[in-house]
């Protein structure tokens, strides 16, 4: 291998770590400038200086600006709860466990991200295309799973994927809304790990509804 080829490499990794850290440092002055100014109020331009980036650097990671960073944290916020294409059926077979690891991810996930839920929040409100995606999203997460279920868990297979869909939008919807409430509004137990018990038990109630709102309802 000659020089010029080895001295390659480190340039290459050095610019994926230039990458990931300019991106982390758009997340969090984005999400900084939010929580003091409120979604509206920020611009790209307050993003790339707060980060001490070039407003082009936000715009080539991110092509729409806010709406584009809010959504891509979006993303990426899911993918750390649960990784849906990997589950098996084993973990099916089980599902109070599933549903009860799902839920530890999703409350720890909102917990941790609490300023970021109240920008998407404020986004959805300000900007329809924003929450047209997050439907779409949501939407495809639901789609997963009932098909996943009906695929994988005998107590499914002949249930109708439509009706499958209902419940758990339903389930989705109702979780959201109790866990804001829960961590930013007025805690509903002492512990995240009692309220994570709680809503394990409200599965069988919900499980048990005869219908759910229709798909293009998901909740804010």
């Amino acid at each position: 291998m000659s020089k010029e080829e080895g001295a390659a490499k480190p340039r290459a990794r050095k610019r994926v770590r230039d990458k990931a850290g300019k991106i982390e440092r758009i997340y969090k002055s984005f999400f900084d400038l939010v929580g003091k100014m409120g979604y509206s109020k920020v611009s790209t331009n307050h993003v790339a200086a707060a980060a001490g980036i070039s407003v082009g650097t936000v715009y080539r990671y991110f092509p729409q600006g806010k709406v584009s960073i809010i959504q891509a944290y979006f993303d990426s916020t899911q993918e750390e709860i649960f990784d849906i294409e990997a589950i098996e059926s084993r973990e099916l077979l089980d599902l109070e466990g599933f549903f009860r690891r799902y839920l530890t991810g999703f409350v720890r996930v909102h917990r941790e991200n609490k300023v970021y839920h109240q920008a998407y929040d404020q986004a959805m409100m300000e900007n329809p295309d924003v929450l047209a995606c997050y439907t779409r999203k949501v939407e495809r997460f639901i789609g997963v799973i009932a098909e996943k279920l009906q695929q994988l868990h005998p107590s499914f297979k002949q249930m109708p994927v439509v009706l499958m869909e209902r419940r758990l939008l339903l389930i989705f919807n109702v979780f959201e809304a109790l866990t804001r409430q829960h961590l930013m509004i007025m805690p509903l137990f002492p512990t995240d790990g009692e309220y994570i018990e709680f809503l394990v038990g409200l599965l069988g109630f919900f499980s048990n509804q005869p219908e759910g709102p229709s798909r293009g309802q998901a909740g804010m």
